[in-house]
């Protein structure tokens, strides 16, 4: 451990121990390729610890030698400071002569930026410039990474905007405002026009959802009808005791019953008319002493007057239809039947 605090509340100087040592020296790149870099992944590493001056010369007794380590200590004012001092409190100095000692080859360390139409231009550019800074150690207003930071911000942009920047005489060489400026310009109305085209294909997409919703409304409401017309032309008539047939008896071909034999039922569902109600007489709700429901021999057709079936299955035409018997036991005379001078005529006439 570095830096801990002990007992008192006073910083305690504890080192790394060899094994620790070696494993933030195998993440650790090469210094050939930036003392920035290499600064900048040691702080990455030990990131959690309070480093002292004696941990960073551990680290960098192992990467440099002992003659480029007595130069840089020397360039940064560190010959006669203690291992337990805070290395924080010369971080600057030794950053400042790592990368003058390691330079940076811009060519080598030009980042690689892509700018996405949903970010804002501005926020891009500060973006890029962050980065820039982070992977080169300069800032991109320098002279000498002036041109590489244009260049390399240009590669991520669309092919439009470059070349609008490219044509433009009056961009290279110009200042970082200015060139700023026109980049900004031209992301942004490339942002705009593609804002509006996400937004168009949005209402397309809302548009053709609700065609399909209410075409799936219209198809469920049409197999629902046919459903209910299937299933209303699928029944079959009902017979004498209230089950579908499929194909109903022809009730007029049975032999009729004679007139007056047993008792006549006219109406299902527990409401007949026959003998009056008395000592083994019908009730509402069925006939007493366990007699059968539904047809039975006795039964009369109001429409034929035959018996043996109702008159909902009767099959005679309707201008055959005769006068249906009365209820009961009695029968009215046919109106034919009646004797000659019962009702004469002219008496009728007279009055």
């Amino acid at each position: 451990m570095p830096l801990v605090t002990g007992a008192t509340g006073e910083d305690r100087y504890k080192p790394f121990r060899l094994g620790d040592v070696q494993a933030i020296i195998d993440k650790m790149p090469p210094v050939a390729e930036g003392g920035g870099l290499w600064l900048e992944q040691m702080g990455k590493v030990t990131a959690g610890h309070t480093l002292a001056l004696g941990d960073f010369r551990a680290v960098a007794a192992r990467c440099f030698t002992v003659q480029d380590l007595h130069d840089i200590e020397e360039a940064a004012g560190l010959m006669t400071e203690q291992d337990d001092q805070p290395l924080a409190d010369f971080i600057f100095n030794i950053s400042t002569v790592l990368r003058e000692r390691y330079p940076v080859s811009v060519a080598a360390a030009i980042p690689k930026f892509v700018w996405k139409p949903d970010q804002h231009p501005r926020a891009y550019l500060e973006q890029c410039k962050e980065e820039w800074v982070r992977k080169t150690g300069q800032h991109p207003g320098r002279d000498e990474s002036k041109e590489w930071f244009r260049t390399a911000v240009l590669e991520g942009v669309p092919v439009s905007v470059k070349q609008r920047m490219c044509d433009n005489p009056d961009l290279p060489g110009s200042d970082s405002p200015v060139w700023e400026k026109h980049l900004v310009h031209h992301l942004q109305v490339v942002k705009n026009k593609t804002d509006k085209e996400m937004q168009e294909v949005q209402d397309l997409q809302t548009q053709l959802l609700r065609l399909k919703l209410g075409k799936a409304r219209e198809q469920a409401s049409e197999k629902k009808k046919q459903d209910k017309l299937q299933m209303v032309t699928s029944k079959a008539p009902l017979g004498p005791e209230g089950e579908y047939l499929a194909n109903p008896p022809n009730w007029s071909n049975q032999q009729s019953a004679p007139h007056g034999s047993g008792w006549q039922a006219q109406k299902l569902g527990g409401y007949r008319r026959g003998p009056p109600r008395g000592r083994g007489g019908w009730r509402r709700g069925g006939p007493r002493g366990g007699r059968p429901q539904g047809l039975q021999a006795g039964d009369v057709c109001f429409r034929c007057g035959q018996y043996g079936h109702w008159a909902k299955y009767c099959q005679a035409p309707p201008q055959q239809q005769p006068q249906a018997p009365p209820r009961g036991n009695v029968m009215a005379p046919h109106p034919q039947a009646a004797p000659s001078g019962q009702f004469p005529l002219g008496s009728w006439q007279q009055q």
